[in-house]
């Protein structure tokens, strides 16, 4: 079960990225329904932890389209996004564990093969160094963050501050690279249990990520799909050198060379 941590200035959950995970409540055109963090918790049986996923733009009618990208094949989500070109994406990866690879990239690209993708802005953290500018919203706001850590794994972050000191302490926590999500009154994690961190307004947002367990559900798939390509991989070229020999003894004159 995924636990909150805290330094006192940060809460996070640490976890594989092959738990990350999308929840939206599609409503075509892009628009996704706003939804608090417990409704987060209830609509995805057996996740962990939730957070306040990417930036949206209420549109007022309890619907909102999201202004950055996100993807999970497993769950159906697929957003585009108003900004393509901006901030950074984490997306993550197949392995043969089931652990799942964590990769960053610019902007809203992200790699063939990715299970799920998270786009967000500003970049906070890239090559484990704070790139925003202390002239960047220095408000005192509460923030959320998305980071690869230095061990390979995830982490969902929050904490309170101007964004360049966020940032530096996010980096500081051990994130290679870190994408920010969202601030403000929606800004929250929670765990199931019925524990939430962070703002106490508890608004509703359009997209929450999400902690699934551990090898479980399509995410184990996934696993079984990349083995089943290694799988392939491997009788091709057991097949091709069954192919090179059988040639080789019928042409002895060949071997004579």
């Amino acid at each position: 079960m995924a636990e909150v941590q805290s330094d006192g200035s940060l809460q996070w959950v640490v976890f594989d990225p092959g738990q990350l995970g999308v929840i939206a409540w599609q409503a075509g055109q892009g628009r996704t329904e706003m939804h608090v963090a417990a409704d987060a918790l209830a609509a995805a049986p057996g996740v962990e932890a939730v957070l306040d996923g990417p930036m949206f733009q209420d549109l007022g009618s309890g619907r909102a389209s999201s202004n950055f990208m996100l993807f999970d094949a497993h769950r159906s989500v697929s957003i585009p996004g108003r900004f393509p070109g901006q901030g950074g994406t984490i997306a993550v990866l197949p392995t043969l564990d089931g652990r799942g690879r964590a990769v960053a990239t610019s902007g809203a690209r992200y790699p063939d093969g990715a299970l799920v993708a998270v786009q967000g802005y500003p970049t906070l953290v890239w090559n484990r160094s704070n790139v925003v500018l202390p002239s960047v919203n220095p408000e005192q706001w509460r923030r959320a963050a998305l980071a690869i850590l230095g061990d390979g794994r995830l982490a969902f972050v929050i904490g309170s501050g101007p964004m360049h000191d966020f940032a530096e302490r996010v980096r500081a926590l051990g994130a290679v690279y870190a994408v920010y999500t969202d601030r403000g009154g929606s800004t929250s994690i929670a765990v199931r249990g019925d524990r939430r961190y962070g703002s106490a307004e508890n608004r509703p947002v359009a997209v929450w990520l999400g902690v699934w367990p551990s090898g479980s559900g399509a995410w184990a798939k996934g696993g079984e799909t990349a083995k089943a390509v290694l799988a392939v991989g491997l009788l091709g070229a057991g097949a091709a050198g069954l192919y090179y020999w059988i040639r080789k003894r019928g042409h002895p004159q060949q071997r004579r060379r």
